[in-house]
């Protein structure tokens, strides 16, 4: 499940995904971010207990007491992706490195 930073009193205005999502909670609102791809996140309104799934959240942010911006991070489960990317090109380069023959 994706990480997400939070940024207090923030909100971001346009780039809504539908309507805002009432009577609802934070964990419901993460779910469903995390299941759309187009989620880059959402803000959450704890007065009226509203989220707002937001396309963008880089741009339009505002400050807006009562409100809370939650960013979608990237998937902390793909590290072993990268860990064994960079293992392979270790390895590839040790091999290469080894096949050079220096004659005398």
């Amino acid at each position: 499940m994706p990480e997400y930073e939070i940024v207090p009193q923030t909100t971001v205005s346009g780039y809504t995904i539908d309507k805002p999502i009432d009577g609802t909670n934070v964990v419901y609102c993460r779910r469903l971010c995390n299941a759309d791809r187009s989620c880059d996140g959402f803000v959450w309104e704890d007065a009226t207990k509203t989220c707002t799934l937001k396309l963008n959240t880089d741009t339009g942010r505002q400050a807006l007491a009562g409100s809370t911006l939650y960013v979608k991070g990237g998937n902390p489960s793909y590290w072993w992706l990268w860990a064994a990317i960079a293992a392979f090109l270790v390895i590839l380069f040790l091999y290469l490195c080894g096949r050079k023959t220096v004659k005398t």
